[in-house]
């Protein structure tokens, strides 16, 4: 079993099924239009998250520690808006803070963002990283702060460490809520990813 697979199965097992609503997979023409509409490559566990499902429906719960999976047309909204508001509202694009990981921008046009806190803040996949970063690594954006966050080095690396934590009972339901957002001490507590 792959690590979406397991995350899946993870979260399954502590929530009641009620709570998660996803979405109908993506179809192959899903794909090539958003590889289209963003001009950039669609990475294998990308394709493989989304063959799984195409996003939460509204009513979820939430899957990502509260935080939602997006729908394709709506990863290309989200997309579109942030290169929109880096234009419009001239954004300083440079952040004082150097990653070797990550570029120092305020937003680049290669993060597709794949799930959003509802709120502005963003995980993304980084199809464009720093020197030592590496295509396809998941990074956080949070729009009110120049810190960027390198959570996982791919899309697998990261709901498979989700998984274990989920397994080993590190995250609660409360209510229809999990107990700590976003899960990102899974990928991120004490580790060299964390910059």
């Amino acid at each position: 079993m792959n690590s979406i697979d397991k995350f899946l199965e993870s979260l399954k097992s502590i929530c009641d099924p009620n709570f998660i609503k996803l979405n109908k997979p993506v179809k192959e023409k899903d794909f090539q239009n958003l590889q289209k509409k963003l001009g950039l490559e669609i990475l294998p566990d990308f394709k493989e998250l989304y063959s799984k499902f195409n996003g939460e429906h509204f009513q979820s719960i939430g899957i990502i520690g509260n935080w939602k999976f997006l729908e394709i047309k709506h990863v290309i909204r989200e997309w579109e808006l942030m290169l929109s508001i880096l234009k419009k509202e001239e954004v300083n694009n440079q952040t004082k803070l150097k990653s070797d990981f990550i570029k120092n921008n305020w937003w680049d046009q290669a993060w597709i963002p794949i799930v959003s806190s509802g709120s502005g803040h963003l995980i993304c996949i980084d199809m464009d990283p720093a020197k030592k970063g590496k295509k396809g690594q998941v990074i956080l954006f949070l729009h009110d702060e120049e810190k960027r966050y390198l959570i996982a080095n791919s899309i697998s690396d990261w709901l498979g460490a989700i998984s274990e934590d989920l397994q080993k009972g590190k995250y609660k339901i409360t209510g229809k809520k999990f107990s700590n957002p976003a899960f990102l001490g899974s990928s991120m507590e004490g580790k060299k990813l964390f910059k």
